[in-house]
């Protein structure tokens, strides 16, 4: 993890981290960051783009359509369908109508095959259990969370050696 990240954290006042679940690396912070998130975050989680952790101990379902918003927004972008358009209640403008972000979106509508998109539908279908979208997080100290932080861009095999 660059230091920036660390940074971002303190600065936003972090106090829950959720974390990719990949493997802890060292790497060395200013002490007083590292100090400073420790007193601060209360508590961090390993997640799984998968939406599944091994040894799980904290079970999310969403029980509410709206959580599959973000979701679904990232599978079928707004411009592919004729899903109604949000309305914002709070006087601000909606992302989804800029005519900007649309064609942000429709020049990025080839970054997945539709073999991956289909295998993402898929297991996020795989999610459901009673018709609930239902992820497992597993808890973690926040030190081995800025770890795990600290492995970004890296693969597993390179991330465990290093």
């Amino acid at each position: 993890m660059r230091r920036e990240v660390l940074d971002a954290i303190n600065d936003r006042g972090i106090t829950r981290l959720a974390v990719p679940d990949r493997a802890p690396r060292e790497v060395v912070h200013r002490p007083k960051e590292v100090d400073a998130a420790l007193d601060r975050i209360a508590s961090a989680f390993v997640y799984s783009p998968s939406g599944r952790v091994a040894d799980p101990d904290l079970v999310i379902s969403g029980n509410d359509k709206r959580t599959e918003y973000n979701p679904n927004s990232a599978l079928r972008p707004r411009y592919t369908d004729s899903r109604p358009a949000s309305v914002s209640t709070a006087a601000k403008p909606v992302k989804e109508l800029d005519s900007s972000y649309q064609d942000w979106l429709r020049k990025r509508e080839h970054d997945l095959t539709a073999d991956e998109r289909a295998f993402v539908e898929r297991r996020r279908q795989e999610l459901r259990q009673d018709g609930l979208a239902t992820e497992t997080y597993r808890r973690v100290g926040v030190r081995e969370a800025l770890m795990r932080l600290a492995s970004a861009g890296l693969d597993r095999d390179t991330a465990a050696a290093g």
